[in-house]
């Protein structure tokens, strides 16, 4: 396992959000809305992705990429607007244990390419502008066909109804090894 001594070689992992930290079935309960009023959040886009976060999801990311020292960038379309700091305390927010530096970047937005492989190619331009060619796993719902060919075997597909599921961990970490 990397230890992060080089920035050149420090784990990453590329995110989604949708279908991986959120799937199809998560509701939002009524728990799940009055701990959110008590905790004072006025900013309705916020209040909307803590809503439909699945927070238990979010805890065992944090968990795992905590323990494992991989860094994370985000490539959802939920970070159109928003920097990697964001995310940072979304997932804090979610009762999550994380490190300041855990979430370090997003993907540039690129939307002049068109639907097929466009997160492949965002992926492709983040590795490009920031010389981090190795150690990295994708952790994605999206099929290979949102993806470049070489990213193919790096990706890990989760199930868009279930979300994550620790067997994903095990993949992701398997990129690792």
């Amino acid at each position: 396992m990397n230890n992060g001594t080089s920035e050149s070689t420090v784990s990453l992992l590329f995110l989604d959000i949708d279908g991986v930290l959120r799937g199809l079935h998560t509701k939002a309960s009524p728990y799940k809305r009055a701990a959110i009023e008590r905790m004072g959040i006025h900013d309705a886009r916020t209040q909307l992705e803590l809503t439909l976060l699945d927070w238990y999801l979010v805890q065992q990311l944090c968990a795992f990429v905590t323990a494992n020292n991989i860094k994370v960038v985000v490539t959802s379309t939920w970070r159109e607007g928003w920097e990697s700091e964001h995310f940072t305390e979304l997932f804090r927010l979610c009762g999550a244990e994380l490190a300041n530096d855990c979430i370090i970047g997003c993907t540039p937005l690129m939307d002049e390419i068109s639907e097929t492989s466009k997160r492949g190619h965002e992926i492709k331009a983040y590795l490009d502008d920031t010389q981090r060619k190795r150690n990295y796993a994708i952790l994605d719902d999206q099929g290979v066909k949102a993806f470049l060919p070489e990213q193919y075997e790096r990706l890990v597909s989760t199930c868009p109804y279930k979300g994550l599921l620790a067997s994903d961990l095990d993949k992701v970490l398997g990129h690792f090894a």
